[in-house]
């Protein structure tokens, strides 16, 4: 085999890792999702552990089992903060959704009862009032 050869084949490995890393990580959202919901921690104690035991378990080399836990502590890193930035993400959607639901509400409510709304009758938007220019001096 060529090295151009060779070369393709491992791009073609990489278009694979990639694909998994990309599966893994979806994997791994939808764990910290549960996680947020159960309100559980992002780490897991003994869970790294684990994923390195069944690592040793399938390796069958060239790579030693410590340069595969060095690769797999690096993609577990990854993965937490992935899950860190969900648990963020997701009260601040929360968050977010809560005072739109809330400002619904408030609407429909002082509509039913008769109360003037931000919008014109022609359904758009009444411009807001400009704030005044003048200053304060103090005297």
């Amino acid at each position: 085999m060529t090295l151009e050869q060779l070369r393709k084949g491992i791009d073609r490995l990489d278009r694979k890792i990639v694909a998994l890393l990309n599966e893994r990580a979806q994997i791994a959202l939808r764990v910290g999702e549960l996680k947020w919901q159960q309100n559980l921690p992002i780490v897991a104690r003994g869970r790294e552990q684990e994923v390195y035991a069944h690592l040793a378990a399938m390796n069958a080399g060239p790579l030693e089992n410590e340069q595969l836990n060095r690769i797999y502590l690096r993609i577990m890193r990854e993965m937490k903060q992935l899950q860190r930035g969900l648990s963020t993400r997701s009260a601040a959607a929360r968050r977010r959704q809560g005072a739109a639901r809330a400002g619904a509400a408030a609407t429909r409510r002082a509509t039913a009862a008769g109360a003037p709304t931000a919008k014109t009758a022609a359904g758009r938007r009444a411009p807001a009032a400009k704030k005044s220019s003048a200053r304060k001096t103090g005297r």
